[in-house]
């Protein structure tokens, strides 16, 4: 997933030219979990979040108030002078207000905190996501690592080879066609072990754009596997959309007409220039009449909402159940993989052991000795892999039961 992280990788590669040696130093030891709050304390998710929060707080406050909507002030004049000009006038002053409907008041407030609810799931969820992407791009470089390690190792001791065969030659031990194949094999592992070290550096990159720092975090996760699924983010947010689609429903159903508005008037008036004014005051209701027709196509519409809601919080469900499973299935076979691996490993390394000596002997030729030391790197790089696809596994399993570093 490289590209929906183009603007993450902008925002955090500027940051990873501004550290100083001293504190890459400072957090090279941290857990992968304390690297993950850094690097989420520094999105533009958690960036946004405090006014994203006020202003549903806002809302949630405005959904209390006593009125439907923002009260209004008339001030009206009325005179006789375009045609008579006898002196009649009339001043009126008039506040009014929307009354809310019954009901509609709680059912606003149900509203506000049912979408603050789902805000607030949306983020956890983002969160687990970002970290699904660092706990991946975390083995990536574990395991690219590892890969570098052990060819850089398998270099140097082919390079020795080709020395000690190279003695040997001139010493008339072995032929010409033997240094020639000691010295092809040496370029071989050169080539392994540079295109190893290119991926070990953009496994490296790319670990150091998703953290906000180059450092490897050390250590390894623990199994944190929960029985149910009910508090994994992706379900509680799915079921918070749930939420607030029935509340939204509910709101429709409930506002089947405009809402009423009370006003309160003041007037003074009088009816030619002798005469005095006199006041009064006067008490309005208004009452919009309406019927089921008129909000029908909001009510189909929150109906629809929440059928879709459901039916994703349902398919959510089966999704994460699934996944689980195949994170437990792949860590079971991890654990019986880095078993054999670790026979493999030590047979293949008795074996080296014992061919180098009888090649030393000159009881042994060269594709011999050639062939003992090919299956002690690659059992020794499939060992080393196995362990870390374990250590892999149980971060996976750890992800899709919902649970953070």
């Amino acid at each position: 997933m490289p590209s929906p992280l183009n603007w993450r990788a902008c925002v955090l590669a500027a940051g990873l030219c501004l550290a100083t040696p001293q504190a890459q130093s400072q957090v090279q030891s941290q857990s992968l979990g304390a690297t993950l709050e850094q690097a989420w304390s520094n999105l533009p998710e958690t960036a946004a979040f405090p006014e994203r929060l006020q202003a549903l707080g806002a809302q949630l406050e405005a959904a209390k108030s006593w009125l439907a909507g923002s009260p209004a002030l008339t001030l009206g004049h009325k005179t006789d002078r375009f045609d008579h000009a006898e002196g009649a006038r009339e001043w009126e002053l008039e506040l009014s207000a929307p009354l809310p409907l019954p009901g509609q008041r709680e059912r606003k407030q149900t509203l506000a905190e049912a979408e603050r609810s789902e805000f607030e799931r949306s983020l956890a969820l983002t969160k687990w996501r970002y970290a699904g992407e660092l706990r991946e791009a975390y083995w990536r470089l574990r395991l690219a690592e590892v890969e570098r390690r052990l060819t850089q190792r398998k270099q140097r001791e082919l390079a020795q080879l080709s020395a000690d065969v190279k003695r040997r030659l001139q010493a008339g031990d072995l032929a010409n066609t033997d240094l020639n194949q000691a010295l092809g094999v040496e370029q071989a592992a050169r080539i392994l072990a540079l295109q190893a070290d290119a991926g070990w550096q953009q496994a490296q990159r790319e670990f150091a754009v998703l953290s906000g720092d180059s450092a490897l975090p050390e250590g390894e996760e623990s199994p944190h596997e929960t029985a149910t699924l009910e508090q994994h983010p992706a379900l509680l947010a799915a079921l918070a959309q749930v939420d607030s689609a029935r509340a939204r429903l509910d709101e429709s159903l409930g506002d089947k007409r405009d809402n009423p508005e009370l006003a309160l008037a003041l007037s003074r008036e009088r009816d030619s220039d002798e005469a005095a004014y006199g006041n009064q005051v006067s008490l309005r209701l208004r009452l919009p009449l309406g019927s089921e027709a008129r909000n029908r196509p909001r009510v189909s519409a929150a109906n629809a909402t929440l059928a879709e809601a459901e039916a994703a919080a349902q398919s959510a469900l089966r999704r994460l159940q699934g996944a689980r499973d195949n994170a437990r299935i792949e860590l079971h076979s991890s654990r019986q993989i880095a078993e054999l691996a670790a026979e493999r490993a030590k047979l293949a390394r008795q074996n080296s052991r014992w061919l180098n000596q009888a090649f030393a002997q000159g009881e042994l030729d060269l594709p011999g000795r050639l062939r003992a030391d090919s299956e002690k790197f690659e059992g020794e790089l499939a060992l080393a892999r196995a362990r870390l696809e374990l250590a892999r596994a149980v971060s996976r399993l750890n992800q899709a039961s919902g649970a953070l570093p």
